[in-house]
C-alpha cells in the first residue's frame, strides 16, 4: 500500500474493495491504516448524495470507483477553495487535517451525521475502523 503518491479516489478504492479490508489485515502498518481510515473519513465528508455500498452487488466494485472519483473530485475542490495545492493522498490528508483541526469541516461533519441518523450511509465498515469524527458527534 503506497500511499503517499496514490489518488485519493485510490486510496477510497482500496479501502471499500480490498480483501481482507485494510483495518481488518495484519499486513498492514499501523501507520498507513491510520491515514488511510482518515483519508476515507475525509473523503466521507465529501459524497453528498450519502454513501450506500452493498458488498453482494454485481457492480459493488464499479459502484465504490464511481463513488470515490466524485468524492475525491469535491475532496480537492474543497481543498482547492482553501488555497491547497493537494493531489495525491499524502498532501490532501495533511491540508484536510489541518483545515479540521480549525474547524473548517465542522459542517461537513455534521452533514455527514445527518445522513448516518437517516440511513443515508450504509457500509459494512465496522465503526470502530472509521476515524473518531465520523463515528462521534462533536460535543457542542
Amino acid at each position: 500500500m503506497k500511499k503517499w503518491s496514490q489518488s485519493l479516489a485510490a486510496i477510497w478504492f482500496e479501502w471499500f474493495t480490498a480483501e481482507p479490508r485494510a483495518y481488518a489485515s495484519p499486513g498492514v502498518k499501523k501507520t498507513t491504516l491510520y491515514e488511510f481510515r482518515h483519508i476515507t473519513g475525509y473523503m466521507m465528508l465529501f459524497v453528498p448524495t450519502g454513501l450506500a455500498l452493498d458488498a453482494s452487488s454485481p457492480a459493488y466494485k464499479d459502484e465504490v470507483l464511481v463513488l470515490g472519483k466524485k468524492a475525491q473530485e469535491n475532496t480537492l475542490g474543497f481543498l482547492k477553495s482553501y488555497g491547497s495545492p493537494a493531489v495525491a493522498g499524502g498532501t490532501a490528508f495533511k491540508a484536510l487535517r489541518q483545515l479540521h483541526t480549525q474547524s473548517k469541516l465542522d459542517e461537513q461533519i455534521a452533514q455527514l451525521h445527518e445522513l448516518v441518523d437517516s440511513d443515508g450511509v450504509v457500509d459494512r465498515t465496522p465503526p470502530s475502523a472509521l476515524p473518531t469524527f465520523v463515528r462521534r458527534r462533536p460535543s457542542k
